[in-house]
């Protein structure tokens, strides 16, 4: 797998489309990979090395559908990748993720709700409202679905979630939750909405 350091692009969609336009290119293809790369080169400060294949969202058969998750989660690595609304990588994370004894299943999640701590309006019977320490700041709700059907399917109480326990992160050590640092749950929270879609995989 080929391995490329690149930094990650936060712009507008019209930005993508004017500036070739500024260039005045007559090879408009060759061109917006130019800028492609530019734009992974010079959009941010932080330099990290990503592989190609990581850099736009998967596309994903969901029934009769195409989809492209807003987030992947890599267990080989323990790293999420989030994506912004043009497909684009836009931010990686370190996770945590389930220990061998209870690991945490590949598959199609789609985010169901949004919750904050102390969890006070999650049902009262749930481990997140009986000890709402053990979930972070914030916390995705997850259910399963069907690629074949498009059907979604109950949730197996797995969540995307932050933690209290920072040094957890990077390691094999939850439930088959998926941890993040609070901070970085809390920026998820403000960018990723119920409905989009969240892949798992090894």
């Amino acid at each position: 797998m080929k391995i490329q350091q690149v930094r990650f692009p936060q712009i507008l969609k019209a930005t993508m489309v004017s500036v070739p336009i500024l260039l005045g290119s007559q090879n408009l293809k060759s061109q917006d990979k130019a800028l492609d790369r530019d734009v992974f080169e010079k959009s941010k400060t932080e330099l990290t090395e990503v592989a190609d294949s990581m850099l736009e969202s998967p596309a994903i058969k969901v029934g009769n559908d195409t989809i492209y998750p807003a987030i992947v989660i890599d267990l080989s690595e323990n790293k999420l990748y989030q994506y912004d609304t043009e497909c684009f990588l836009e931010n990686v994370y370190p996770v945590a993720s389930g220990k061998k004894s209870t690991p945490t299943t590949p598959g199609l999640r789609i985010i169901t709700g949004k919750e904050e701590y102390p969890y006070k309006n999650a049902p009262k019977v749930t481990k997140r409202a009986k000890n709402p320490n053990d979930y972070g700041t914030n916390l995705f709700t997850l259910a399963e679905v069907d690629t074949i059907t498009g059907k979604v399917l109950p949730s197996d109480g797995r969540f995307l979630h932050g933690t209290f326990n920072p040094k957890s992160i990077g390691k094999y050590v939850s439930k088959g939750c998926i941890r993040l640092n609070n901070e970085n749950i809390q920026k998820l929270t403000e960018i990723i909405d119920k409905g989009q879609y969240v892949l798992i995989k090894e």
